[in-house]
């Protein structure tokens, strides 16, 4: 099966308007971020996006808005990172994703990455077995280290992964993060590939994909070796005024690289 493209969206663009326009534009499906709200709002908002997804034939690429590993790592938010974390994987299960992003975040100063990392790992066995059940990935979001003090490699995120002995922990990988992380990203796909379940991409400058450094001829020559055939959603690190029109001027680039390679 061939890379799916998506768009990131958060919940002011979970409205019929916008996603048309991203299924016009050749979009498989879109990426949601259900950040900081109330279990009220979380549910109209995901009511909102199956009905949408569902009548626009667009899938729901993964669900992000869920426990970070800074609290499933952390004790006092561990208990209440749980809990959360079980919720998205029914929401990811609801809208028909086998993706719940699990972001790797930075630790407050005082806390030590060791056992932080280690209280999340046993927290990360806790929920394997509800995300086994329901077929969803638990996918850690490794991030540049401006971003995270944790899990910022695919080598170190990869290593992390094997050592939890679990069967629903994947990862994904962010070329914007690794364009600053990685010596060679290419090979850093080819560490992560054993766990690769979703990607994000931009620009090394958080653009759209094209106008910038990261050679995505090297990245999807990878991803076919590999046998890649998750979604790949398209991600800003910096304000792009319109964001649909923006998906429209950056897909057309990536496919067409895509089927040449």
């Amino acid at each position: 099966m061939p890379i799916r493209f998506a768009g990131v969206v958060g919940t002011d663009l979970i409205k019929r308007e916008p996603l048309e326009r991203m299924r016009r534009q050749g979009f498989d499906g879109v990426e949601v971020f259900l950040w900081r709200l109330s279990r009220e709002q979380r549910e109209k908002a995901v009511d909102s996006l199956a009905h949408l997804t569902r009548e626009l034939g667009l899938a729901v690429s993964d669900i992000g808005g869920g426990p970070s590993l800074v609290d499933l790592g952390l004790p006092e938010e561990s208990e209440k990172a749980l809990a959360l974390g079980e919720e998205f994987l029914n929401v990811a299960h609801s809208v028909g994703t086998r993706v719940s992003l699990v972001p790797s975040f930075r630790a407050p100063p005082g806390a030590k990455k060791e056992e932080v990392l280690a209280r999340a790992g046993e927290s990360l066995k806790k929920l394997d077995q509800a995300a086994k059940k329901l077929g969803v990935y638990l996918t850690i979001e490794p991030l540049n280290r401006y971003e995270t003090n944790l899990l910022a490699s695919m080598a170190d995120t990869v290593a992390y992964i094997d050592g939890l002995g679990t069967e629903m922990v994947r990862l994904m990988a962010d070329l914007y993060h690794m364009s600053i992380e990685e010596a060679s990203t290419p090979s850093a796909l080819w560490t992560a590939s054993k766990h690769l379940v979703h990607m994000h991409v931009s620009e090394n400058h958080g653009g759209y994909p094209g106008t910038g450094t990261i050679n995505y001829g090297e990245v999807f020559r990878v991803l076919k070796e590999v046998n890649y055939d998750g979604f790949m959603s398209i991600e800003w690190h910096k304000a792009m005024g319109d964001a649909v029109e923006a998906y429209g001027r950056a897909l057309p680039y990536l496919k067409a690289l895509y089927t040449v390679i």
